[in-house]
């Protein structure tokens, strides 16, 4: 094998190795956590009783068996999609060996699915409690303030949750997420690797993909959070604003302004255990990270390519004399 052959070689099994080192990892990671996540089931069905006598209705999730069927079939199906893909880009990859990957992604895959519907479901109740916010609001021309100060505590409650929820996860998601780092930045440097001392071939195609697939996970699950923590956050904010005051008892007021700032000092920001805030900026600071390091890289590669060709004018010129 050439050095050229074995590089590749070195690159796919760098890759390959670490998505199968955190699908056997995920589960312990998981288990760790397994009182603190029973421990959220309780307080979420507490949440559902409060909801309801404070809304006067259930918490219904309508469609979430559809999404949740949908996000299993999509999960499968992009493992399938992305695992023969490689195997038709990578002439070293037998197909027998497909076999072996086509469940580690669709595991990787329900993981970004689990924090979706978790992120969806915060959507659809802080929607739901606007909603009835909004028609206390309206139908009322002065609010009584203990209704009020049900849907502020109401709120308090979801706020807190999702910082739970997103705690109770920090392990199995720092995890994914470094796996996602690092197999963004192999695959990235690789490919670019290749594309300098070979051009352009099929090999970097399906390089490309693994890139394309790692970023596309971390922007769903960024942006599912991100959309979240604005449904939660700023959508209650603005109801609040747009409430005229004019006609409010003085302790409606009083409500309404507490309710603002416990939006404010108590923001439903998702983060990993404090470390990490999940949000549209982690990706843009992902990005700056990962290209970082790619030039790090990409400066060693050059130095050792000059290095070599330098020992080699060398050998070279003795050769002559």
């Amino acid at each position: 094998q050439s050095t050229d052959q074995r590089f590749d070689i070195i690159i796919h099994r760098v890759i390959f190795l670490t998505i199968l080192l955190v699908h056997f990892i995920l589960p312990f990671a998981s288990w760790r956590n397994g009182p603190k996540v029973a421990e959220f089931k309780n307080i979420w069905t507490r949440y559902q009783t409060k909801h309801a006598r404070v809304c006067g209705e259930k918490i219904l999730f309508d469609k979430y068996k559809i999404l949740t069927w949908s996000l299993c079939f999509l999960s499968w199906a992009l493992s399938f999609v992305l695992v023969l893909g490689e195997y038709y880009l990578q002439p070293d990859f037998r197909f027998w060996h497909t076999f072996a990957y086509y469940h580690n992604i669709a595991t990787l895959n329900c993981f970004c699915s689990l924090w979706v519907i978790n992120c969806t479901a915060f959507s659809h109740v802080s929607e739901n409690i606007i909603r009835h916010l909004s028609r206390v609001l309206k139908s009322h021309p002065s609010p009584s303030s203990l209704k009020l100060s049900e849907f502020r505590h109401l709120w308090i409650d979801l706020s807190q949750m999702m910082r739970s929820l997103s705690k109770v996860n920090s392990d199995i998601y720092s995890l994914y997420l470094s796996m996602i780092f690092f197999v963004t930045i192999i695959a990235s440097y690789g490919s670019i690797s290749e594309i300098i001392d070979h051009g352009f071939t099929l090999k970097e195609v399906g390089l490309f993909m693994i890139v394309f697939y790692c970023m596309g996970i971390l922007y769903i699950i960024c942006n599912k959070a991100h959309q979240a923590n604005i449904k939660v956050g700023y959508m209650f904010q603005q109801i609040l604003f747009g409430v005229n005051t004019v006609g409010l008892t003085q302790n409606a007021k009083k409500e309404i302004q507490m309710f603002i700032m416990a939006i404010q000092k108590n923001p439903p920001i998702m983060s990993l255990n404090g470390y990490v805030t999940v949000d549209r900026g982690l990706v843009s600071s992902s990005v700056t990270f990962i290209t970082t390091y790619l030039i790090v890289l990409m400066q060693f590669k050059f130095q050792l390519v000059r290095t070599a060709n330098k020992a080699e004018a060398e050998t070279s010129n003795s050769t002559m004399i």
